[in-house]
This record gives C-alpha cells, sequence and structure tokens, in this order.
C-alpha cells in the first residue's frame, strides 16, 4: 500500500515538473507576441532578432543582477523637479548629433555583468564627440574601461 502511495506521487510529481521544463523551454518573443507590440503602436517596429528563440531563462542569465543581491532602501522621500514648460515634444540625438556614430550604437554586451561599464563607455564616447562637434570620433570600450581601473 505505502509503495503504491509513493509511486502515485512520484509520477504526479514528475508529471508536475515536466510542464514547468516544457514551459521554460518555450520561445519567449512569438509572432503572435511581435504583432501584437506593432498593433499597440506605431512609433517602431518590433521584429524577430537573435532573442526570438530564447527562452525566459537564457535571457534571465544575460542580466547580471540576481535578485539576492538587492539592496533595500526605505523610507527615502522622493525627489522632485520642476519641469520647464519649453520642452520639445520630440528629440531625437540621432538627429541632434548626426555626425557622431556613437550615439545611434546600442552595443552588445552578451552576457557579461559589467553594465555599468558599458554604460560609462557609451555616455564617454557620446560626450566626447558631441562636445568635438564630431570633430573627434572615439569608440572606448567596456574592456578599456575596466583594464584601466586596474592600475588604480
Amino acid at each position: 500500500m505505502h509503495l503504491s502511495i509513493c509511486f502515485i506521487l512520484c509520477v504526479g510529481l514528475a508529471i508536475v515538473s515536466s510542464r514547468d521544463v516544457e514551459k521554460s523551454k518555450r520561445p519567449l518573443f512569438s509572432e503572435n507576441f511581435i504583432s501584437h507590440i506593432n498593433s499597440a503602436q506605431s512609433k517602431w517596429k518590433a521584429g524577430p532578432n537573435k532573442f526570438q528563440t530564447w527562452t525566459k531563462s537564457a535571457v534571465k542569465r544575460l542580466m547580471g543582477v540576481h535578485k539576492d543581491h538587492f539592496i533595500q532602501i526605505k523610507n527615502l522621500d522622493p525627489i522632485v523637479h520642476e519641469v520647464p514648460n519649453d520642452l520639445p515634444t520630440n528629440f531625437d540625438a540621432r538627429e541632434q548629433w548626426p555626425n557622431c556614430p556613437s550615439v545611434k550604437e546600442v552595443r552588445d554586451q552578451g552576457s557579461c555583468g559589467s553594465c555599468w561599464a558599458f554604460g560609462a563607455v557609451e555616455a564617454m564616447s557620446d560626450r566626447i564627440c558631441i562636445a568635438s562637434k564630431g570633430s573627434k570620433i572615439v569608440h572606448i570600450s567596456a574592456e578599456d574601461l575596466v583594464c584601466m581601473l586596474k592600475f588604480f
């Protein structure tokens, strides 16, 4: 009797866990998902990319931050800034600084966890080009920054 109950429990657990595995192996971005995004807005067009067939767990591995690493910060007052009334209705940095190719880039950091380094060097590359009015075009890499920090 105990053996048959144990067997039934094991089979039940195997079925439930296999459903979770099948669900986690489903592609994250389906054609229906892409069509839904495109029908909801018209400012940009979603399309298939290299992540289309990736699973949710594969995409999560690219994020570099684990939820157990978060620090809880409580009781902070919000910072409120006055917004000027004369802001433009839209702004595109690519149009404002067409001679600065770095402004148009979206770098692929792959599975590198140093997103801070990518963000920092992208801003540095952009600022150098913008400040020089397009006469100095540099492409500082995340490796440049991380390797440079070893010497400080």
